[in-house]
């Protein structure tokens, strides 16, 4: 994998890595089964005693159970950042970008553009 996010759809702040360096790794968890949806509560107690953080093979992401590492997360904006959630996946057309280069054409940043 490559360490250079030059043009790469997700910023890194640090070095890229196969998978998250001396993190749990757990192959099989997923939102998306029947019994998590219909209850996810007894699961969600399992997996904070467990490993209360842990890295979802299935669904790509570092996944946070316990209260107070959620607050760390969501204080510590340095470390733990979405400021390119909004980037476009894909460069904008040739037509979107005529009308966003027009004189008159005036984006107004909303909160959701803030970081």
């Amino acid at each position: 994998m490559s360490t250079s996010d030059e043009g790469a759809y997700h910023k890194l702040s640090v070095p890229a890595q196969t998978h998250p360096s001396g993190c749990p790794i757990d192959h099989e968890f997923t939102t998306f089964t029947t019994g998590y949806l219909t209850n996810p509560y007894p699961e969600l107690a399992k997996i904070r005693e467990d490993h209360p953080i842990f890295y979802s093979k299935k669904l790509g992401y570092l996944v946070v159970t316990r209260m107070e590492d959620l607050t760390e997360v969501f204080r510590d904006h340095d470390v733990y950042s979405s400021e390119n959630v909004q980037d476009p996946v894909f460069p904008v057309c040739e037509r979107a970008a005529k009308v966003l280069a027009h004189k008159d054409f005036n984006p107004v940043a909303v909160m959701s553009n803030r970081q």
